[in-house]
């Protein structure tokens, strides 16, 4: 469902009906409108990892957060993966994540990321797993844009608010989180998931590390590697470089 015309930074409340009556509906149902491009304002992000157990210690989080959050709108809902012990089912998605945080889902968009257990163990999941079924995900780089703000927590400055960046969805036929087009340049099979772990080259690199690194699936001698570590001072420091034959990039940090 596409909604056209609608405001920038708007309240929306909505309700879920039939012809029967209405299913769903008042002052918890909304959604809210991103600012326009380019716009800064404050998001309130909320992200869980392994959050799936359905138990009494999730909702103790759940509870947790709320408490923390008050009234203020949550705009993201972000799931790390594992989002439903122990494989995913439709039943265990449900008790996981529909009857947990269904109150806030109500009003915040969830993105949920796939974890091992969210497919069973499966690395070449089906199309008609649950978790496919339940949610639908951009797939055509339709996730707008976004700004971040850079501060010094050391020194306290004040932050410094990027240029407004893309945020692009890239396709992954095969749902093994390397994206379509780089299997592609690659020589990989982009239809294939089981070539994510494969080590064509036999440096001890998966083909998904590689990806990862930036690094070239089909040459050993293209790999990541650390240079140096050190502490003291504010921290820890060191520099890590992709190495390929002929040429060396370094990023330090």
């Amino acid at each position: 469902m596409v909604l056209d015309g609608l405001a920038p930074s708007q309240a929306y409340y909505y309700e879920i009906s039939y012809s029967g009556g209405t299913l769903a509906g008042g002052p918890d149902y909304l959604l809210m409108t991103p600012p326009l491009p380019g716009e800064p304002a404050a998001v309130r992000v909320w992200v869980l990892g392994d959050s799936g157990t359905a138990d009494a210690n999730a909702r103790n989080v759940r509870d947790a957060y709320l408490g923390y959050n008050g009234s203020r709108h949550t705009d993201v809902l972000l799931m790390l993966g594992d989002d439903a012990y122990e494989n995913g089912t439709d039943t265990e998605m449900q008790a996981a994540i529909f009857n947990t945080y269904g109150s806030v889902m109500q009003s915040t968009p969830l993105w949920p990321a796939l974890g091992n257990h969210d497919t069973a163990g499966s690395v070449s999941p089906p199309a008609s797993l649950p978790h496919f079924q339940n949610f639908t995900l951009p797939t055509l780089a339709d996730a707008g844009r976004y700004t971040v703000v850079v501060t010094n927590d050391v020194f306290y400055l004040p932050g410094i608010l990027s240029a407004g960046g893309t945020l692009t969805v890239l396709a992954d036929t095969d749902g093994d989180l390397m994206p379509d087009v780089w299997e592609m340049e690659m020589g990989l099979d982009m239809a294939d998931a089981d070539d994510a772990v494969l080590d064509g080259d036999g440096n001890g690199l998966t083909n998904l590390e590689e990806y990862k690194a930036g690094t070239n699936p089909g040459n050993p001698e293209s790999s990541m590697r650390i240079d140096w570590i050190t502490s003291g001072g504010w921290g820890e420091g060191g520099v890590f470089r992709r190495v390929e034959p002929h040429l060396h990039r370094g990023v330090s940090g």
